[in-house]
């Protein structure tokens, strides 16, 4: 195997399996140099030091840079950078609360309604519109003294119920209240260490009775 490396460092720039692999050309490119080598399983994981090619140490992260002339890792981040990785890192474990926050609502909450039973919301942006806009009638029914009108309300398994006005009420309040716990939830989760923290951990979303 033909190895081709860095004059200046020693590392790798290319192999070939043989010189006639590479037709007529036998002098290495500008700035690299020429090693005949024993063939091996993953060349790059090698450099060339005084013409011999030696395996890298293991590296501590995807941030480490090699120095050739030490032979060793080295961290080549300023304080700056270390300090911009952590707030890009913070951003996206909030970014992933946030998603998961929009998941949770979007499945929803079983509702217990006072006098009829459960009712299971659904939380799209739609269906808030649509219950906000049912509570709505509700209260001017209320308002008018109409208190037994019932009204229609398909909730997220496709189940009919019919409704008071008052219970339409309650229905969009502890929808509500439902929406305005998790959002706190998610305030709660995004202040926990996001190297230890799984903000998709279905647990850290549960609410209390």
């Amino acid at each position: 195997m033909i190895v081709y490396y860095e004059a200046a460092t020693g590392r790798i720039a290319k192999t070939v399996r043989s010189l006639g692999a590479v037709g007529t050309v036998r002098t290495p490119p500008e700035g690299l140099a020429q090693l005949d080598a024993p063939d091996v399983a993953k060349p790059f994981d090698f450099y060339v030091k005084n013409e011999t090619m030696l395996p890298y140490p293991p590296s501590p992260g995807d941030w480490a840079t090699f120095n050739y002339d030490t032979q060793e890792w080295f961290d080549p981040r300023t304080v700056d950078d270390l300090y911009d990785e952590a707030q890009a890192y913070v951003r996206a474990f909030r970014d992933a609360v946030n998603i998961k926050r929009l998941k949770v609502i979007t499945a929803g909450t079983d509702v217990d309604i006072t006098g009829y039973g459960i009712v299971a919301l659904q939380g799209r942006p739609e269906d808030q519109t649509s219950l906000q806009g049912l509570a709505f009638g509700a209260q001017l029914r209320i308002n008018s003294g109409d208190s037994t009108t019932l009204i229609d309300f398909m909730d997220r398994n496709n189940a009919h119920h019919q409704l008071t006005p008052a219970q339409i009420l309650e229905l969009w309040q502890k929808g509500a209240a439902f929406i305005s716990a998790i959002y706190a939830r998610s305030w709660e989760i995004k202040e926990m260490n996001p190297e230890t923290t799984d903000p998709n951990d279905d647990t850290l979303w549960e609410l209390g009775p």
